[in-house]
């Protein structure tokens, strides 16, 4: 836990941090992340006996996509919108997490992740319209109330699918995490696969 912790605070000021300054940092950090997923995605695919290149093709395809989005939500939608999305995924997690262990009773996708449950999930999608409406009014994001709760639904709900691909991806290939490049946390996968898909759902949508 000590360990997770402080991987935690390290990773998660650094990253803010080039969020927050943009630009050329902020693209090169991209870049940098963007090719260790890749990597990590190799290794679960093609370093194995049992190769899938069809995985590897679409999975990179998934990854390069999902973090040029995200890059270009930064550069044209603005800082704000970005943290509106990091914090209604971030508390999407921790909503989830925390209502389904207290009241989780039916499972989500037991098949992919057994510990995932449908009580969790709304308390998810509920938490993070509760941090977006308290990010609203102090750095309004959308013109009303309605289309915020109507875009957080969105990046919740589209968040736990992202995760439950990864999950997919992960025990189809038999492997517990990503890589191990986080100490307590897993790889870059691991802890980018909700916001990856968020953003490609994102830009069918008119949010981005």
């Amino acid at each position: 836990m000590k360990e997770r912790i402080i991987t935690g605070v390290i990773a998660g000021i650094l990253f803010l941090g080039a969020l927050i300054w943009g630009g050329t940092i902020f693209m090169l950090l991209m870049g940098f992340i963007c090719g260790i997923g890749v990597k990590e995605l190799y290794s679960m695919t093609l370093s194995k006996k049992k190769k899938n290149i069809i995985l590897f093709i679409l999975g990179t395809l998934y990854v390069v996509m999902g973090f040029y989005l995200f890059l270009q939500a930064r550069n044209e939608q603005g800082l704000a919108f970005v943290l509106l999305v990091l914090f209604s995924i971030w508390a999407t997690d921790s909503g989830a997490y925390f209502v389904g262990r207290k009241w989780g009773k039916h499972k989500l996708a037991p098949s992919i992740s057994p510990n995932k449950t449908i009580e969790g999930s709304i308390g998810g999608i509920v938490v993070a319209w509760i941090v977006a409406i308290i990010f609203q009014f102090i750095n309004p994001v959308e013109p009303n109330i309605v289309s915020l709760f109507i875009l957080v639904t969105v990046i919740s709900a589209a968040g736990q699918v992202g995760d439950l691909i990864e999950s997919a991806v992960k025990r189809h290939v038999d492997v517990k995490d990503s890589g191990n490049i986080l100490p307590g946390h897993g790889g870059i996968l691991d802890r980018f696969d909700s916001l990856l898909f968020v953003f490609l759902v994102l830009i069918c949508t008119p949010f981005l």
